[in-house]
């Protein structure tokens, strides 16, 4: 398969000048610029987590056809589990996505 060339979308002069944002990291109490909330999760969250983690067989690799997460998602749309796809990429930094066909 051949990949199509990838288009720059020109940056205006006035821009290329700047830096991007960086977040500096402060001494205070709570940090709102990076996303930090003043209150830690309630004690049964962290409780709830715990239990699910302490369930999971780290020795292991997880299901690679998500099978569980795509019968959710199908019960969840409405649609039979061969209609939903699961995919995971790494590159720098890692992110998955799903999608439903109808």
């Amino acid at each position: 398969m051949t990949r199509a060339p990838v288009t720059r979308v020109p940056v205006r002069d006035d821009l290329q000048a700047l830096e991007g944002y960086h977040s500096p990291q402060v001494s205070v109490r709570v940090r709102l610029n990076t996303n930090e909330s003043p209150e830690p999760p309630p004690a049964a969250w962290r409780d709830a987590l715990a239990a699910e983690l302490s369930r999971l067989e780290w020795h292991r690799y997880p299901d690679r056809a998500a099978t569980d997460l795509r019968e959710a998602i199908g019960v969840l749309h409405g649609v039979p589990p061969n209609r939903s796809r699961i995919e995971s990429a790494c590159a720098g930094s890692c992110s998955s996505s799903a999608s439903v066909t109808t």
